[in-house]
């Protein structure tokens, strides 16, 4: 198991309160832990259809929540993230264009930290973590 979303906490006060999800990465070489908000996630999402196409953009997304504060929301959606980070790895690994995670032909037990980061700067630990409130 590579990638996993584990929970999620609240951060911020009054109407700038959001949640975050803890994901958890391990790589033959390292382990390490991020906060990401749900925009991050859809910006990956995004970003992995256009750039390796259908059969990265039928893999199953959270659609966005007309109230996405409720917790009943975030823990539905935690299980999700978790499920399609998971099968975008596994899916990316399958084809031959996308190069950083490729050479390990479906077998991801050997993926190392810096595969990861040239797939996705998703990964990167400090990115988007600056905001006063958590994560940007």
């Amino acid at each position: 198991m590579i990638v996993s979303v584990p929970s999620y906490v609240i951060r911020g006060a009054g109407a700038s309160s959001h949640y975050e999800y803890e994901v958890r990465v391990v790589a033959r070489d390292d382990s390490w832990t991020l906060l990401r908000r749900y925009r991050r996630f859809r910006e990956l999402y995004t970003s992995m259809r256009q750039k390796y196409g259908s059969k990265v953009a039928a893999i199953r997304f959270p659609p966005r929540q007309v109230f996405p504060k409720y917790e009943v929301v975030a823990r539905q959606r935690r299980k999700r993230l978790e499920e399609y980070l998971r099968r975008l790895i596994q899916v990316c690994s399958e084809l031959s264009h996308c190069e950083p995670l490729y050479k390990y032909n479906g077998n991801l037990s050997n993926i190392d930290k810096q595969s990861l980061l040239e797939f996705s700067p998703f990964f990167r630990r400090g990115m988007f973590e600056s905001g006063k409130y958590g994560t940007s």
